[in-house]
């Protein structure tokens, strides 16, 4: 088995690829497209390309490593941490934004429970060693902020929630 790089493109491809692949199961309601990166330009239909024919509801995801840090783990390996921010554009074109601020909660409910299920990412090759769990001396595993639903203003017939998910991934790799 290949050992992890210790990358930050390794670490973003195989969080990106997690999240693929719930969507494609179906796992994460009314997630329509999870991007590493935001496209110069996004196009409003990829909100809803893997969601339910019928549905109004959509969101993007976007995964940023704001930081990483190395340290020792034990004689011959290094752990590095990296703290990710995941970005939710959730866009809803419900009647009610009480009824969109719901449907974003449940989203995001879907997304924590897929992290809590699967501690490697999805990875059976030690890519990622462990993530939503912090990390030495961290109290704080996943932190999930969201934003009041707001009314666009190019559009009064849709409502738009932005909300952030943090978390740290560990990767373990030989020193």
């Amino acid at each position: 088995m290949p050992q992890p790089k210790g990358t930050r493109a390794e670490v973003r491809t195989a969080v990106e690829a997690f999240f693929a692949n719930q969507i494609a199961l179906g796992n994460i309601p009314t997630l329509g497209t999870v991007y590493g990166y935001p496209e110069k330009i996004m196009d409003e239909a990829e909100m809803y390309a893997n969601v339910q024919p019928g549905t109004s509801d959509g969101a993007f995801l976007f995964l940023h490593l704001m930081h990483s840090r190395d340290d020792l783990a034990a004689f011959q390996e290094k752990r590095i941490v990296y703290e990710l921010t995941m970005t939710f554009v959730f866009r809803s074109t419900k009647d009610s934004a009480v009824d969109a601020g719901i449907d974003n909660e449940t989203m995001l409910d879907a997304v924590v429970k897929t992290i809590r299920a699967n501690r490697t990412c999805g990875t059976t090759d030690g890519t990622i060693f462990q993530w939503g769990l912090g990390s030495k001396g961290s109290t704080t595993d996943i932190e999930v902020e969201s934003f009041y639903p707001q009314s666009l203003h190019a559009s009064q017939a849709a409502t738009q929630i932005q909300s952030i998910i943090k978390l740290q991934v560990v990767q373990i790799i030989q020193a």
